[in-house]
């Protein structure tokens, strides 16, 4: 019995060994994996903190953006604004111009009306027509004297026979010589 109690703690001890030797080995394996999780927990961490900066980066940005965007709307209403209200400005000037205009106008064809109606402008139109048919008499009176006026210098100035040119030419001398004393 005692080398069975010798065989047992012999058994027991290399079980005990082998189970110390594989619990190294099971916590060697635990601690490269507890490693292996802490670096891999370590580069997750750091990429997290990587996106974390990003997306505060670009939250910096998207609030700078929308900053810029709101200052630049504010100005472009201020600007609309001003140019809707010189547009205003401009339109009464216009209207008030116009409204102007209109009632010189009415003024005008008041006036034109008033003359227009007047009885001395129908007579001044029948005077004028008669002045005018009185110059057309008178002008053929006058083309008929230039006419007349026209055959007596040709008559006159040239004498159809040979005794009345031999008289006007002495005529003419002594009316010339006449002259000279």
């Amino acid at each position: 019995m005692k080398y069975l109690a010798f065989i047992s703690v012999v058994i027991f001890s290399l079980c005990a060994s082998a189970l110390s030797i594989r619990a190294i080995y099971v916590l060697n394996d635990l601690d490269r994996s507890i490693e292996n999780s802490e670096k891999m927990l370590d580069a997750t961490l750091y990429q997290i903190g990587d996106a974390a900066h990003v997306l505060a980066d670009a939250g910096r940005e998207q609030k700078r953006y929308w900053k810029t965007s709101a200052q630049e709307s504010a100005m472009l209403l201020h600007d609309a604004d001003k140019t809707l209200t010189s547009f205003n400005d401009s339109q009464k000037k216009i209207t008030v111009e116009m409204d102007a205009t209109l009632q010189s106008i009415q003024r005008a064809s008041d006036s034109t009306n008033t003359l227009i109606t007047s009885p001395a402008i129908s007579q001044t139109l029948n005077n004028v027509q008669d002045t005018s048919h009185n110059l057309d008499l008178t002008s053929l009176h006058v083309a008929s004297t230039s006419a007349n006026v026209d055959k007596e210098v040709e008559r006159l100035t040239r004498p159809k026979s040979f005794p009345k040119q031999i008289l006007m030419g002495s005529l003419n001398i002594a009316s010339k010589l006449r002259i000279i004393f």
